[in-house]
């Protein structure tokens, strides 16, 4: 799981996410990624732009991690 939580965002708090976070970790045998994003709203990738870019790139590497750490 890779939950991306923006620090700005107003329909779910920051605080919310990172307690998500921190109870899915200490529940799940499987890797739980966070990434809290600086000045990002909520739904903050519903408009191209350079963060939403390199936010993509790093979801695309989180999963090719898992793909390659489970075999073929």
């Amino acid at each position: 799981m890779f939950v991306i939580q923006g620090a700005n965002d107003t329909l779910v708090p920051v605080q919310v996410a990172r307690r998500f976070v921190d109870r899915l970790r200490a529940a799940s045998r499987q890797p739980v990624a966070y990434l809290e994003l600086p000045c990002a709203q909520h739904a903050f990738d519903i408009l191209a732009s350079i963060r939403t870019r390199h936010t993509t790139l790093g979801v695309v590497r989180f999963l090719e991690a898992m793909r390659a750490r489970s075999g073929p």
